[in-house]
Parts: C-alpha cells; structure tokens; sequence
C-alpha cells in the first residue's frame, strides 16, 4: 500500500490544482481565466489590478442590506 505524507510550509502553493480540477470538472474557461493570471501574477511577484464591475458592487450592497437585516432580528 502506497502512503503519501505532506507537510505545510509557509507561503504561497507553486501552483493551483484546484484549477486543473475546475477544468476537469467542465468550469467554463471564462471563469478559469482570471484566477489563472492572478495565481500567475502572485507566483512571479508581481502586481495586479483589481477587477470591478457594477454588478459586484450591487451584490456587494445586497449582501449588506440583508446583513444588516440579520443584525437588527430580536430573538429575545
């Protein structure tokens, strides 16, 4: 029986499996894109924009209205 030991380092993983997965798994390749030049990007030390669109920031605001929701529930 073949037994594979691992051992957490600190730092950053060389690379993603979870992104070969996603591909395996049939995630559109637009997904996959972006987080394969981040993960690039980071691996190389070198700088990034964000990415904003209007439509994160209304789910963004979404979120916290029901946030806020939550917040204000009397259970008492």
């Amino acid at each position: 029986m073949d037994v594979s030991t691992m051992r957490l380092v600190p730092g950053h993983a060389r690379m993603s499996h979870g992104l070969h997965y996603a591909q395996l798994a049939g995630v559109p390749e637009e997904v996959i894109k972006r987080p394969t030049y981040v993960l690039g990007a980071t691996r190389d030390s070198k700088q990034f924009e964000r990415e904003w669109s209007q439509k994160i920031s209304s789910q963004d605001q979404r979120y916290k209205d029901g946030l806020e929701k939550l917040v204000s529930l009397d259970f008492t």
